[in-house]
């Protein structure tokens, strides 16, 4: 008998699919956050309870400066629950307004990028910024009981091949 999978189990096996995808792109190398451990979300006054975690460029020091934080600002895979119908997503995550991530420096460039490539596929979801403590997104959200790490890994390739390169032209946030 097979032990039945986890919320976590299904993040590390589609970070590691998502990984060897992106080996056949060139210039595209990210990392797992925070040594690729799953952490726990849990926001009670929505609903909220999942496992995610992250994924930015491999490189040191991060390009641009002050964009890419482990807590504000990367790509996620997430299981389990969110305010949505559906245990799985994978999106990009950016809290804009947060220090670590620009104070606001690169708001208007990132919603230029994620609009642009939102409107490239019907299955994504856009939440831009709209306010000093909003977060921007966009999402591919799977409406399946059971994640789909394949699925997901190939989806979230798409997002970081339709947005990579465009993030790395940003320039230097110089207040961080």
């Amino acid at each position: 008998m097979t032990a039945r999978k986890t919320d976590a189990d299904y993040v590390i096996e589609t970070c590691n699919r998502t990984l060897d995808i992106l080996k056949v792109y060139r210039g595209i190398r990210l990392t797992a956050l925070k040594h690729g451990k799953p952490e726990r979300v849990i926001q009670t006054d929505n609903g909220i309870n999942h496992v995610r975690v992250g994924l930015a460029p491999d490189m040191r020091p991060r390009r641009p400066r002050g964009f890419w934080d482990a807590e504000w600002c990367f790509y996620e895979i997430g299981v389990g629950k969110y305010s949505k119908p559906g245990r799985s997503k994978v999106q990009f995550f950016m809290a804009g307004n947060n220090a670590n991530c620009g104070s606001g420096a690169h708001n208007s460039a990132v919603h230029a990028i994620l609009q642009k490539v939102a409107s490239k596929r019907t299955d994504t979801a856009y939440h831009p910024i709209r306010g000093p403590k909003e977060y921007a997104w966009l999402e591919i959200h799977n409406q399946n009981a059971v994640p789909d790490p394949v699925k997901m890994a190939y989806d979230l390739v798409w997002i970081i091949a339709a947005t990579y390169h465009d993030f790395l032209r940003l320039p230097d946030a110089t207040h961080k």
